[in-house]
This record gives C-alpha cells, structure tokens and sequence, in this order.
C-alpha cells in the first residue's frame, strides 16, 4: 500500500468520525463549533483534500442559529412524533428483518474484537452513528495495515457493509428527512453521506 493509499484512507476515517458525530445527539462541542463555525470550515478544509470530489457548504451549520434548535431539531427529525413520524437512524427499520440485521452487524463488531458498549454512541448495532465509527475504525486500520491479506479483509469488510446496508438504508432516510422538512445541517449531513458511501462502495469494487 502506497504512502497515498494510507493518506486516503487516513482522510476516509476522518471524515467516516466527523459524519458518526454529526448524527449523534449534539454534543456540547458540537453545538459548540457549529455556532463558531469551526465545523463548516473544518469540512470544507477536510473535503479540499479528499480523495473523493464531495462538497459541503459554508454556513450550513449557523443557519441553524441556536444551541436549542439544533438539539430539538434532533429530537423532531429522528426520534420524536412530533407533526407526523419521526425517520429514525437505525438501518434495520428500514426493510428486512431487523432482528438477523442486528445479530450480523454483531458478528462483524466481534470478529474485530469490539463492542457497542464501547462505541462512543453507545447504541444499538444498526445505528448509523455506531455503524459509521465501525467504518472509522476500519478505515484506520486500512491506513495503518501493511498486509496485504489483512488489507484485502478490511476493505471486504468496508464493501460488505455498504453494499448489503448502508447504501440501502441512507437513501430511505434521507428521502424521509426531506419529508420531515430537517433542518440544512442534517440535510447537508445526510446528503453529504449518501454520496460519501456510494463513492466508498464504487472504489471498494474496484
């Protein structure tokens, strides 16, 4: 693996951190940057160098102008019945049978010796926060590996769960976030996800 392979993949962590983060209940240092407005830049300044052409727009965040917004905002999108049903983020809603979806994305965790209980989500195993910091971390171990058959594994395992989840799940709920009329920040996330995953899973067939 080439010194930019282990750049790319490095950058692909970043980003898979920053998009687990963003659709967590909003932390304090979220809130935080988002006013500042030190997350739009440090999105922007990370998508400038990626290996990927993706975009997000300055002042995204601040259009959602208070610490109280945002966080109710949450609440109303993703898991309240607030004026209509909220589109939760957990993939095996969305179609099959959750319960089989649940006990694989498991046995993925394990055979990397890790557990939900760890995760910083702290949630259930088709979450997509807890399914994005899966990616994180294997996209990290990509740019830190030098085998080749490890390598091999871990990006199988990248395209496995893109290709059999998260590609057919983040469409369905991006399309119920518009519905729901979400706020530009949790649109930019989602929008910015959907063209993350499927550019993920076209160079991971490659």
């Amino acid at each position: 693996m080439t010194d930019i392979h282990h750049q790319a993949a490095s950058q692909r962590s970043t980003l898979y951190h920053h998009l687990a983060e963003m659709l967590t209940y909003p932390s304090k240092d979220l809130l935080q940057n988002c006013r500042s407005g030190e997350q739009d830049r440090a999105m922007v300044n990370l998508l400038h160098i990626f290996p990927y052409e993706l975009s997000w727009q300055l002042d995204t965040c601040s259009q959602d102008d208070s610490v109280t917004t945002m966080a109710s905002e949450y609440m109303r999108v993703f898991e309240l019945p607030i004026q209509g049903q909220p589109c939760p983020l957990y993939g095996g809603l969305y179609g099959g049978n959750r319960h089989e979806v649940m006990e694989e994305l498991l046995r993925y965790y394990r055979f990397y010796g890790l557990s939900i209980d760890k995760a910083s989500t702290g949630d259930l195993p088709d979450s997509i926060p807890t399914l994005l910091e899966f990616l994180q971390f294997l996209t990290y171990k990509e740019a830190d590996t030098g085998e080749t058959s490890e390598l091999l594994s871990i990006r199988l395992t990248q395209k496995d769960l893109l290709e059999r989840h998260l590609t057919k799940w983040v469409p369905a709920i991006r399309s119920q976030m518009e519905q729901r009329n979400a706020p530009a920040f949790y649109m930019g996330t989602i929008t910015l996800l959907n063209a993350f995953i499927f550019k993920e899973l076209s160079n991971l067939t490659d």
